[in-house]
């Protein structure tokens, strides 16, 4: 029926190197300050929305990406 639980247990958590990999790239992430800049993307949101300075064309070309 069930293998050795110990094997089991081998071969579902990730190994040290994996975690490390994962606690290295974590550190190594930083947010550029614009993108935690909410105010001017709530600002542009609203000008696009009312597209006040852009066309139609322009914005509906996007909307599909």
């Amino acid at each position: 029926m069930l293998e050795d639980p110990s094997i089991l247990g081998k071969a579902i958590s990730p190994t040290m190197s994996e975690d490390e990999s994962d606690i290295e790239s974590l550190h190594s992430f930083h947010y550029s300050p614009k993108a935690v800049d909410i105010p001017s993307a709530i600002r542009l949101a609203k000008r696009l929305y009312m597209l006040d300075g852009f066309k139609k064309s322009d914005v509906s070309r996007h909307l599909s990406k």
